[in-house]
C-alpha cells in the first residue's frame, strides 16, 4: 500500500500548465521526464560600458595618438630642404681637394650656384578690375546683403551698416582698388 500512495513531489519551480499531468489533480504523480525544467538562473546583463570597455579604451588610445601626432608631429624644416641639394656640389668640390695628387689651384668655384638657378620667377601681375566691373561687383554684393534674413537686432544693424557702406562706394566717384 505504501507503493500505491506516494507523497506529492516538491518542485523547485512551479511547472507550467502544459507540463502538468492530463488529470489536472495536484496530487497525481507526474512522470519525471515531463517535470524537469532547466534550473539555470537568468544571466544578469552587463552594462554597455563594461561590455565594450576594451574597445572604448583602444579607441581613446588611438585618438590620443593621432592628436599627439597632429600637434607634435615632425614638421619639415624649410631650411634643411633648401640646403640638401646645395650640399651635393660642395661635396663634389671637396673630394678633389682631399686627394693629395691634385694641386689646390686647379679647383674653381662654380659661377652659378644651384640656389641662384632655382629662384622662381615673379608671379604674373593680377589683372586690373575696371571701375565698371567693380561697380557691378559691389551691386551684386548689395543685392546679396538684401537677401539675408537677420536673426536678431544686432545682426540686422550690422547688415544695415554694411549696406550703407556699399551704397556709398557705389555712388562715389573713386572706388578702392580690388585685387
Amino acid at each position: 500500500m505504501s507503493e500505491a500512495h506516494t507523497p506529492p513531489k516538491l518542485f523547485v519551480n512551479k511547472p507550467k500548465k502544459g507540463l502538468q499531468s492530463p488529470g489536472g489533480e495536484k496530487g497525481d504523480p507526474v512522470p519525471s521526464a515531463t517535470v524537469r525544467q532547466p534550473t539555470a538562473t537568468p544571466l544578469k546583463k552587463a552594462s554597455l560600458w563594461s561590455r565594450y570597455k576594451g574597445a572604448a579604451g583602444a579607441l581613446l588610445f588611438v585618438n590620443l595618438g593621432i592628436g599627439a601626432y597632429v600637434l607634435f608631429g615632425r614638421k619639415p624644416n624649410p631650411q634643411t630642404t633648401e640646403k640638401a641639394p646645395d650640399t651635393e656640389p660642395e661635396a663634389q668640390i671637396a673630394k678633389p681637394q682631399e686627394t693629395p695628387q691634385q694641386a689646390p689651384s686647379t679647383i674653381m668655384a662654380p659661377t652659378n650656384t644651384p640656389s641662384q638657378e632655382r629662384v622662381p620667377p615673379p608671379p604674373p601681375p593680377k589683372p586690373i578690375v575696371s571701375s565698371e566691373q567693380q561697380r557691378e561687383i559691389l551691386q551684386w554684393i548689395l543685392e546679396e546683403k538684401r537677401k539675408i534674413k537677420p536673426r536678431n537686432k544686432v545682426e540686422k544693424a550690422q547688415i544695415n551698416e554694411e549696406k550703407q557702406y556699399l551704397k556709398k562706394l557705389i555712388r562715389g566717384q573713386e572706388l578702392p582698388v580690388l585685387s
